[in-house]
Parts: structure tokens; sequence; C-alpha cells
């Protein structure tokens, strides 16, 4: 399911480079079929990406001998560490480091790279990666049904150990072209898989050399003196806004769960609308009077002509979303760290309009007033000509929808 909305932009008219797409309340398709085919394992890439994905390849042998085998390993190595209210906690075990020397080493290491850091929060923007590269770095990698967590993890934390630099500041990203200013701010979760997160982005014709601020490449993953964490200047300077969720099956959270207040834990942890970071971000987006899009689905995953892997996304029917409107209240949000969720609700507290305000505002954005957006002609990030990836059908019902989607044009 795909909603926006901006106040200053009368007939749901939505701004992509340079040109203004206007939004279709009419849903004659099959929302809850895998229509769209985005891209298979065979895509052909540019000569650029490719080269950047193999040097990526090679940082993944080099560095990939240092991941642990299991988290449950004991003692756990503590390979990456965050700083959580300055202490110094374990990624994977999330266990405090105790070891007087590592502690002293890390904090060594924060106030170097806080020292050579003379970057300024507005910079931030400019950290922005490209939508092939995401799309190359899914197929490459196989990270289709992962979540973005185990991307970060497992490939960004490695790739970047040796000079605890950002994702965007390796070596390799740095010679290509895909790094540069971001046009869209993206908000997810951590536990939601990155594969319908990359989908998502795809899905609809995307403009494929349009860049996106994802944190997990802009942001420093490893701990420094120097505050690496900014949104509201990067949402501020972007000119869109998108918030992506991967719904959960009927059967993790039903209406009555929602009308009893049992939020289970799968939705507080993989539901950005439970996320007070995620909710602030909207929050933002709005008062900013930003280009909003929410959109939801699944990547779904095919096996096309010649063995070839297809991957299709697969758009949320909306009833998730209509199920967990009422149940969105920012002071029973989660967030990673208390500190954080105290911050924000503070930050909150001192709007004229309160929580109340808050809630009401996020709940408006979060339904988009329940009208549903042409998926092909209506985005932030899709350009208004049909998607250039080779499609395969695989099934006649799949392609007579796709052609339905395809004739109805915007009103």
């Amino acid at each position: 399911m795909f909603y926006f909305h901006n106040k200053n932009i009368s007939s749901a008219d939505f701004c992509f480079n340079s040109k203004i797409i206007r939004s279709s309340y009419r849903m004659d398709f099959e929302m809850n079929q895998p229509i769209n085919p985005l891209f298979n394992s065979t895509t052909v890439r540019s000569e650029q990406i490719n080269l950047l994905m193999e040097k990526l390849k090679k940082l993944h042998e080099k560095t990939k001998q240092k991941l642990p085998k299991t988290i449950l390993r004991k003692p756990c190595d503590h390979l990456h560490v965050e700083c959580w209210d300055g202490i110094f906690m374990c990624s994977r075990c999330h266990q405090p480091v105790t070891d007087l020397d590592r502690i002293q080493h890390e904090n060594e290491m924060a106030n170097l790279l806080g020292e050579k850091d003379l970057s300024v929060p507005e910079d931030s923007v400019i950290r922005g990666v490209t939508i092939s590269f995401l799309v190359a770095f899914c197929q490459t990698f196989n990270l289709y049904v992962v979540t973005t967590g185990e991307v970060l993890r497992n490939y960004v934390v490695p790739f970047t150990s040796a000079s605890r630099c950002r994702f965007v500041e390796l070596e390799a990203m740095q010679e290509s072209d895909v790094v540069g200013e971001s046009k869209t701010f993206i908000s997810h979760c951590l536990n939601a898989p990155f594969g319908a997160l990359v989908a998502a982005l795809c899905d609809g014709g995307a403009d494929l050399t349009r860049r996106v601020w994802i944190d997990i490449f802009a942001v420093r993953q490893w701990p420094s003196s120097k505050h690496d964490l900014n949104f509201e200047k990067v949402i501020k300077q972007c000119p869109s806004f998108m918030l992506v969720y991967s719904p959960l099956e009927k059967s993790d959270m039903s209406y009555e769960d929602i009308r009893n207040r049992r939020i289970p834990a799968a939705a507080m942890d993989q539901l950005p609308f439970f996320r007070i970071w995620c909710l602030y971000e909207l929050n933002y987006a709005a008062i900013e009077g930003k280009s909003i899009a929410i959109k939801g689905g699944s990547c779904e995953l095919e096996e096309g002509p010649e063995g070839k892997l297809v991957i299709y996304f697969k758009a949320d029917d909306g009833t998730m979303l209509g199920n967990v409107y009422l149940a969105i209240d920012v002071s029973d949000a989660k967030a990673t760290l208390a500190s954080d969720k105290a911050m924000i609700v503070e930050r909150i507290l001192s709007y004229e309009e309160g929580v109340s305000g808050f809630n009401n505002r996020v709940r408006e954005f979060s339904l988009g007033q329940r009208k549903p957006v042409h998926t092909l002609n209506c985005s932030a990030l899709y350009a208004e000509t049909p998607l250039r990836w080779p499609l395969f059908e695989s099934s006649q019902r799949n392609s007579s929808t796709l052609q339905r989607r395809l004739d109805c044009e915007p009103c």
C-alpha cells in the first residue's frame, strides 16, 4: 500500500525530478498480488556498479573471517561495540564491555575519530546512495530475506572496521558515482527485511539514479566523540520523505489484538508505527511540509525462465495499516535507548499540541486519509515511464493485471 500527503501541494500532486506527478485514487487492480517484476538475478548493471560490487566482494572475503560464527559463542569477542549513554555495549551479545583496557582503547578511538571528522551536520545529506547501488548490493550478497540489522552487523560494520569510517566513505564507494546528495529521506526499521526495503524503493518504475538517505550507509556505525545523528537537518534538506514498512502476517497481529492493546513483540520491533524514532521523523517531515510517502509491502522471490531469480514487490493491501491506526501512540512506542525516548518525549511535550496532537498528526499521515495512490504514476521516487527492468511473467493473471495498471491513467 502506498500513501502520500503534502499540505502545500494541491490535488495531491507530487514533485519528482522537476515534474509534477498527479495521484490517482482509482484502485481497479489487484494490490495483493506480486505483479511487478522488479529485476532478476542477471539484470544488466552498469560497468561502474559491477566494478564497485567486485571491490565490495573482495572486502567481504577479507573481513568475513573475523565475524563470529554465532553470537552465542562464549566468551563473545565484542568485535563491534556501540556507545549507549556513555557505556560501551557489544552490538551482538548486547552486554556491556567490562575490560578496562578495551574501554580505554574505545575512548581513545572515539576521540580520534571526533577530532579527524571536520564535517558538520548539514553534510549528512550528501551521503545518499543510488537505488541502483541498493539493488546491486542486495543481489551481490543475497540479502533479500535478511533483516536490515543483519546487513548492518554482517556487512556495513565489518567493511568499515579498519578505518571506522561511514560506509559511504569507503574508498570503493568514493571512487564510484553512487554517493551524492540525497533526494529522499528513508525511514525504516532495522528488524524488517532488507529485501522489502529495496523492493519498495524499486517498485513503480523507479529512477535508479536517484539517491536516497539510509542511515546504515550514511551514519558512522562506530563510537565517536562527535555526534553523527541529526535526522532533523537531513529531513529538512531532502525534498521528500518516505516511510517503508513490511507488514506482518495476519496471524501475527489481528484486529482483536489491536483493539485490546495487545501489541505483539514482533510488531513493536518490525513496524515503524511502534518505533519512536520513525514516528518522530514522520512528524518532523510533516511539520516541515515535506512530500510524505508511506509504502508497505514485501519482497517476493520466484524462479523465472532459465532458472533466473525474479524479484517482485508485493504491496500491502492496507488491512494491517488500518488495524494499527488507532494503536499509534508515541507514549507506548519503543526505542533502543531509554534516553532517546525520554529526549523525544521531552521535545514533544514542548509542542503546543502536546502528545495528543503529535499522535493525531502521525495517525493522519499514516493512514493517508485512506486514499490509495497509483504506484506507477505517483511517487516520491518513481518516474512516469513504465519499469525498464526485463519482465518475466509468472502467470497470465500477473501479465493482465500489470497491463491494467499501465493502462490506468492518473486523474
